[in-house]
This record gives structure tokens, sequence and C-alpha cells, in this order.
């Protein structure tokens, strides 16, 4: 299977009027090569974002690459263990890395990009945290719900979990529609309205400022780092800490990370993928049953559209 381009064009040339692209779509399409002579026309994005009008994708590729653009949990023709494992393989934040789908709009810079500011705004918000109780002198330790008596969970855990949790997922999400643009991707109802250079422009502005609040979500978790080891060194902000150990937090950190991404988000993921939180009916928290309902009966109302009234 080839993997990549041989020679990524860079955003410091851009004449749109002088690209060339060939591409071959072999087998059921599921891989395809991009090929681009030197000089040419690119504006910072994945090249794989170059086949959005490319001929030689098929409508049901074209298809593929939108659901895969919106994090959808349902690809038409695909069982319901199918399309767990090709949202677990194009989703997840480290695996994706290895088995995402070939003709995902996603590379492994940007993959990467998404994972450091995953990362970062989540150890800024985790850390936050904890200096407001610092602050305010307030427990994080102390016990709200127990558990059978030996399930404890703290106010902090709670705040942690809230505050922490539900900004990183938004932040996620926020970042990664900023990259992805899925209305200049193929398959959306305006990207053949859309001309090639409003694609790159739009494509470009979405890669950079994701690269922008990166290199902010970074300075303000170096920030709240120091500010937080220095707490943990002498209980007080000003200064710096004096020993490693003030900064055993981050590897507690990274942990959570871990055990977060493979305990905790399958768990996560799959719940909302059932459907059981939104009854099966909701927008977003009906999973998949909601939108293979949607998309069986947008499919119906395509066919009635084609076959036209029916004569009496």
């Amino acid at each position: 299977m080839p993997s990549s381009v041989a020679s990524a064009p860079r955003a410091s040339d851009y004449k749109l009027e002088n690209f060339r692209t060939n591409v071959q779509v072999q087998g059921d399409g599921l891989w395809t090569e991009i090929e681009i002579e030197e000089n040419n026309a690119y504006v910072g994005q994945s090249v794989r974002n170059l086949i959005n009008s490319q001929p030689g994708l098929s409508d049901a590729d074209k298809l593929i690459i939108q659901r895969l653009a919106m994090k959808a949990f349902h690809i038409p023709g695909n069982s319901y263990w199918e399309d767990w494992v090709m949202f677990v393989r194009n989703n997840h934040i480290l695996l994706s890395f290895f088995l995402s789908h070939p003709l995902h709009p996603f590379g492994r810079k940007e993959r990467a990009l998404n994972l450091v500011a995953s990362l970062s705004f989540g150890l800024a918000a985790t850390s936050s945290v904890t200096l407001w109780y610092y602050y305010n002198d307030k427990a994080m330790n102390e016990t709200v719900i127990s558990l059978f008596g030996a399930i404890n969970i703290s106010h902090g855990m709670i705040t942690t979990a809230i505050f922490g949790g539900l900004c990183n997922v938004f932040f996620d999400f926020f970042i990664w529609f900023l990259q992805v643009c899925p209305l200049c991707q193929p398959g959306s109802p305006i990207a053949d309205n859309l001309s090639d250079h409003t694609k790159f422009f739009w494509l470009w502005m979405g890669s950079n400022t994701a690269f922008i609040v990166t290199g902010v979500a970074i300075c303000l978790a170096l920030n709240v780092i120091c500010i937080r080891a220095s707490y943990e060194d002498d209980g007080d902000a000003e200064g710096y800490a004096h020993s490693i150990e003030d900064y055993s937090f981050l590897g507690s950190f990274f942990l959570e990370v871990i055990a977060t991404q493979f305990i905790m988000f399958p768990i996560v993921a799959f719940t909302i993928f059932s459907g059981v939180l939104g009854c099966f009916t909701l927008p977003g928290l009906g999973g998949r049953p909601y939108q293979v309902n949607k998309m069986e009966t947008r499919m119906r109302k395509q066919r009635q559209k084609e076959s036209g009234p029916v004569e009496v």
C-alpha cells in the first residue's frame, strides 16, 4: 500500500493556478495516492486535503471523508461492530496515529498538534483547579460521596472532572473542527460550490489559528506548572520550586491520561455511541441509532425525489 506523498509543498509558495495533482484510487477506494509536482499550491494543511475536489474520488469515498471529518458514529454499509471499531480507530487520541482510515482528512501532523494542544490545555485546566483550592484554602480531599463504603469521591475530584474534563472535551472539539473544516471537505453540502481558492484559504486559516491556540495553551500550561510547583514546594506562589519532587504531579497527570484513554475512553465513548443517553433519538447523544435513522430518512427522501411523482 503506498504510504505518503514524496515531497510536500509548503505554504510559502501557493500559486493555485499552477498546481497539478494525480489521484489514484485503487480497489474499493480505501487508499489514495497524491502526486504533486514541485512548487505546487498549498497553504499549510495536510496534503490529504488536496483530494477535496479530485475526480478520482467516488461518491462513496467523499461520503466516508465527510463522515470521518464530522466524527460520525455511522458510515453507510457498516455493521454495528464495524462502526464502533471505525470510530475508535479514528478518534482515539493515541491509536489514531497508526490505525486511522487512509481517507481521513487528518494526517499525523494534525493529530500531533491536537495531542499537544489537548495535553497542554488539560494540564493547565486541572492544575488551575488545584491552585483554586490553594488560593481559597479549601480541602480538595473532603469526601462528598461514598460508594459502597469503599470508593470515596472527593470535592476536588468532582470539580476537576467538571471543570477540567468538560472544558478539555470542548477544547478538543474546537481544535479538531478548526483544523478539519468539514464544510471544505468532500461530501459537504457546499463543497462543490466552493472554489479551490476558498477551500485552501479556510483550511489555511483553520490550521494556523489552531497552531496559535496550541502555542497559547502551551505557554499557559508552563506558567501554571511553575506556580503549582512553587506551591508544592513551600505553600507559596512566590519564587521557584527547589526539588524535582515538587513536579511529581506531572507524572500523576500523564498516568491519568493513559488510564483515561485506555479505560475511561472506551466506556464513555461506547455509552455515547450506543445512544442510550439520548434515548436513541436526540442529536449527538442519540449516538449511532440516531445517525442510522437520519441517514436512512435522507436516502429515502433522495430516492423519492429522483423517482419523481407517481402517476395515477
